[in-house]
């Protein structure tokens, strides 16, 4: 079985149905997760913003947003967590667009839900993989970031190492 690391990892659950808040968060009892829950967009991404999660676990179906435009609006107010969707809906264009637009995965909430071990294992092996391609990402922007301002240094330089000898 796939392990979370030792650290707690804080989640945020946007998940407006009971039932489902119940069985992930009994699934994920004893990852060593902390998991947060909302009811509603807004109230998750008012979360997301005032403390600090590692990743979160969203719904597509929510009462105040309804589709992908749920994780565009998130994404749009709080673009650097990872977001894992949630959804009913096994739809391989919708999952395929969601990722494309950025998020990290996309999972149908099934039956694998109702064993346990199984759910444990699918769901900390996406929050996982999902913190370390969003850490991947981060570091690989911040490397482009450092030689774009090389590049503009360097060619500044340059610039002037050339008017000194045109002088």
């Amino acid at each position: 079985m796939f392990q979370i690391p030792d650290h707690p990892t804080r989640a945020l659950l946007i998940e407006d149905i009971p039932q489902y808040q119940r069985i992930l968060t009994r699934v994920l009892a004893g990852a060593n997760i902390q998991l947060d829950t909302s009811h509603l967009l807004a109230d998750g991404i008012a979360k997301a913003s005032e403390f600090t999660y590692d990743v979160v676990l969203l719904d597509l179906g929510l009462p105040d947003s309804q589709g992908l435009s749920t994780y565009t609006t998130f994404h749009h107010h709080i673009p650097s967590l990872p977001v894992i969707i949630l959804s009913v809906t096994e739809d391989q264009q919708l999952a395929s667009q969601a990722v494309q637009n950025g998020a990290q995965d996309y999972l149908v909430k099934g039956s694998y839900l109702l064993n346990d071990a199984m759910g444990k294992d699918i769901l900390c092996r996406a929050i996982a993989y999902a913190i370390e391609r969003n850490k991947i990402q981060r570091d690989l922007f911040n490397a482009h970031a450092t030689l774009e301002e090389r590049v503009v240094s360097r060619t500044a330089e340059l610039r002037q190492a050339n008017r000194s000898l045109a002088n």
